[in-house]
């Protein structure tokens, strides 16, 4: 098994990597938005997904992948109504290329965020 990091991605904020390579397969940790500072970020569904799934993309490229990579996305929303927006972000992002998908609903998730996702991707 290897770490990955991407200086692109979020710091780890724990005891956790970004990513663990085991043979072809990359496991990555959840991400949350990372805040870019325009106007109405901590409110954009669309934004914030946007944002995490660069985050993912950012240690699968450190593995040698693509957004072709992905096999399989997870995410988690506090509200279930944002999921339609953040399906089309999610759509724009990937393009042709549809990974299997999870939606999970939560109460809350760590400093007031709406959107944070995880991921399997298989480096070719």
């Amino acid at each position: 098994m290897k770490p990955i990091h991407s200086e692109k991605a979020p710091k780890p904020n724990g005891h956790y990597s970004q990513g663990i390579l085991a043979g072809s397969t990359l496991y990555l940790s959840t991400q949350l938005p990372a805040d870019d500072g325009t106007p109405g970020f901590w409110q954009s569904p669309t934004r914030q997904t946007q944002s995490v799934m660069e985050s993912l993309l950012a240690v699968v490229a450190e593995a040698g992948g693509s957004a072709a990579s992905f096999v399989r996305v997870t995410f988690y929303v506090v509200n279930i109504e944002d999921w339609a927006e953040v399906n089309g972000a999610f759509a724009d992002f990937m393009g042709d290329h549809k990974p299997a998908r999870g939606v999970l609903p939560l109460a809350a998730l760590k400093g007031g965020w709406r959107v944070a996702a995880d991921a399997i991707a298989v480096i070719a």
